[in-house]
């Protein structure tokens, strides 16, 4: 009987210690978990007159890529002084454009965004225009595709028609 009654206060003593030990794992994670984003920082990148449809930040983190509706340019934004630091005239769309660098930062893939974009299970046929970053000049343009990708070394560009 004594030896029943020892191990349970053993048993209630471990799953003390246990709970104790849980509640302390779950709030440091918690904390972390609300800390570990704190590097990330706001800017303002435009005017209130712009209604942004695309963002992109270079590969080298040095340029953000803004793509407004409304057939506006898309602006380059130099990241560290907060400046456009270019401003490129390519494809124009009313509903605007989403916007991507190619994954070596020389190219920058417009892609319009039109009503279709919004409805499910249909078939889209939109435009694409492929841009040099560097000097802003029109590379390739794609009318009425269904998804146009550059490839990872950028010698290759690939589209999907219907």
């Amino acid at each position: 009987m004594m030896v029943a009654n020892l191990t349970n206060q053993v048993n209630r003593k471990s799953l003390l210690k246990l709970s104790i030990l849980e509640i302390f794992i779950f709030l440091s994670l918690s904390l972390w978990s609300q800390t570990s984003n704190s590097d990330f920082e706001r800017i303002k990148l435009a005017t209130d007159e712009n209604e942004f449809s695309g963002i992109a930040l270079s590969p080298d983190n040095n340029t953000i890529a803004i793509s407004t509706k409304k057939s506006s340019s898309i602006k380059l934004m130099d990241w560290a002084n907060r400046k456009v630091s270019q401003e490129i005239n390519a494809g124009s769309w009313n509903l605007g454009s989403k916007i991507s660098y190619s994954d070596g930062g020389k190219y920058l893939l417009q892609q319009e965004i039109s009503n279709m974009d919004f409805s499910q299970n249909s078939d889209r046929n939109i435009d694409f225009v492929i841009i040099d970053a560097a000097t802003g000049k029109q590379v390739k343009r794609f009318e009425k595709v269904q998804d146009v990708v550059v490839s990872a070394d950028e010698k290759l560009r690939c589209m999907s028609e219907q």
